[in-house]
């Protein structure tokens, strides 16, 4: 009953999300891939949308040069999309 959906805004994103709502009430989806800060309020926004997912809040470059305080700052502002 419960999905990823990757690449979420590849194959349709919100508009196909949302029209899965009609045939196929009891699923749930957790769109991946090509989410951002710009787009994941719309997202979220959906019945049938239980969470998101996106590696904006993760850098890879980040990681490799261990800069835990702007990770801990980019994943906050996910969280305040809620």
């Amino acid at each position: 009953s419960h999905f990823k959906l990757f690449p979420a805004e590849a194959v349709g994103g919100v508009p196909l999300i949302k029209s899965m709502g009609g045939p196929l009430p009891a699923a749930k989806f957790c769109p991946t891939g090509g989410l951002s800060p710009l787009n994941a309020a719309a997202y979220l926004s959906l019945k049938n949308v239980f969470c998101i997912g996106g590696s904006w809040m993760v850098p890879s470059q980040l990681v490799a040069s261990e800069q835990w305080e702007a990770i801990t700052e980019l994943t906050a502002q996910a969280v305040a999309l809620t």
